[in-house]
């Protein structure tokens, strides 16, 4: 009887212990394994600001049961920064965690710190991962100076900002204007007079038409350095003001039955969700308008931010010390001028146009502006056919209104180069070029980069004058 009844009883155990590994539990409780660790943000350097490290702990068995972080090294040893306990309802067998590191809690201004995070899983054994970090703590602030000496500007225009870095361990330099920030270009990469000195940069700083003076506050400059420590420096600065011409333009129906048919079938392209509209020349008013404002207002905006994001395509090895016009001809249509339109005396919207038109014979010859490479040679909305180049450190011309267009992307061209020519491509009413130059993106005047005493005061001498002085 004692012999059935052990029979029995290890029959049951077994039966139960194997219900227990099938349903995962005994595994999970014997599992063997040790836990994952994979970063997900891990610094080397850390400064002023508490900075979040992040990590996803795995464990595909009992999963995790606790993290412990601690920290030694810069004045500490073995401090407790994180413990974390999980129940067993709690466990997961992933999940990201996060601990921020303060060193103004320690009170350490500089030096290593060395982490150790510990995982430990749920099972019997309590298997326990390690992953270890070192960072450098720092705290002092990047030193930089400005080495030109004037920098006057007016909206619409660039100033031209050259300056010098005091520090090893930057990460990034430039100016501050608002609350964009434009990054500086080592001067050495265009200048080889300067190839043994790394530390002396320039930048070029568009001031946008559509800013009042003072509404953004100062130039500064700026140096962050690897751990995100920042430094910002105020400089000699003027600003002028600028009023741009208004203008009032009456659409007809020449020029709605050439524009509207061809840039709405580009709108309703970028726009997929958007009703399609054909155009006839028997449309009414508001229709007519409706379509127009899509182009000029909507599809321009689009086409403007395509333009924006060739900006960070520039180059830092070039520099354009001026530039040619693209073709013989009167510069017209105003930098800055105000559109207004009207259609039968109906209020159409409006537009600013950005740069100016040169218009000569019909099908003219167009010029490269100065030695550049191509980033863009073909169909861009209301620009019709059209060459974008970029001279470096983040100065492009464009083109627009083409009717052929002889460069392809990529293409090396030099000043006075035959590109193209002129055309009614684009929202455009008559054959003629449009030309812009931008900034960083930034449509900023054309007179200025073609005055050769503006290139002359902002661009020559304030590197003749550190050559001279040896401030470099």
């Amino acid at each position: 009887m004692k012999k059935v009844f052990k029979f029995l009883l290890v029959l049951l155990i077994c039966a139960f212990s194997g219900w227990l590994y099938v349903d995962g539990r005994l595994y999970q409780l014997l599992e063997r394994d040790v836990p994952r660790i994979t970063w997900v943000t891990k610094p080397e350097y850390i400064g002023y600001k508490p900075y979040k490290l992040s990590f996803t702990a795995e464990d595909k068995g009992s999963g995790v049961s606790s993290v412990v972080v601690t920290a030694s090294g810069a004045g500490v040893n073995n401090k407790l920064i994180s413990h974390e306990i999980f129940s067993d309802k709690e466990r997961l067998d992933s999940r990201t965690l996060s601990f921020v590191i303060d060193p103004k809690g320690f009170g350490v201004s500089e030096g290593k710190l060395n982490l150790d995070i510990a995982i430990a899983d749920g099972s019997l054994w309590k298997n326990v991962a390690h992953a270890q970090a070192e960072l450098t703590i720092d705290r002092e602030l990047p030193s930089l100076e400005v080495a030109s000496k004037h920098h006057y500007g007016t909206i619409g225009g660039t100033i031209v900002v050259w300056y010098r870095l005091h520090s090893d361990d930057v990460a990034s330099s430039g100016v501050r204007y608002g609350v964009s920030e434009y990054l500086g270009s080592p001067v050495k990469s265009f200048d080889s007079r300067f190839e043994s000195h790394k530390q002396l940069f320039v930048v070029l700083v568009p001031l946008a038409r559509d800013i009042s003076k003072g509404s953004l506050g100062p130039l500064r400059a700026f140096a962050v350095d690897k751990a995100g420590n920042k430094r910002l420096v105020d400089f000699n600065q003027r600003i002028k003001p600028r009023k741009f011409p208004k203008a009032r333009i009456e659409l007809n129906q020449s020029f709605l039955s050439k524009v509207l048919p061809d840039l709405h079938t580009d709108f309703e392209r970028l726009f997929p969700s958007e009703p399609g509209i054909e155009y006839s020349n028997d449309m009414d008013d508001e229709s007519k308008i409706r379509m127009f404002r899509d182009i000029n207002e909507r599809l321009r905006r689009k086409n403007a931010e395509m333009v924006l994001a060739l900006a960070d395509h520039s180059a830092g090895e070039k520099i354009s010390y001026g530039i040619i016009k693209p073709l013989p001809a009167a510069l017209t249509g105003a930098y800055g001028e105000e559109r207004s339109f009207f259609l039968h005396g109906k209020e159409a919207g409006g537009s600013v146009h950005e740069g100016y038109d040169l218009a000569d014979t019909l099908g003219a010859g167009v010029s490269a502006a100065a030695d550049g490479i191509v980033l863009h040679a073909g169909p861009l909305g209301i620009f019709g056919n059209a060459i974008i180049l970029d001279h470096g450190l983040g100065f492009q011309t464009l083109y627009g209104h083409l009717s052929v267009i002889g460069v392809k992307l990529g293409d090396v061209v030099t000043s006075g180069m035959h590109m193209g020519s002129t055309g009614m491509t684009g929202l455009a009413g008559g054959d003629h070029l449009h030309f812009e130059t931008r900034v960083h993106g930034i449509a900023v005047d054309p007179k200025e980069w073609l005055d050769p005493h503006w290139i002359e005061t902002r661009l020559k001498e304030p590197l003749e004058a550190l050559i001279k002085n040896q401030q470099f």
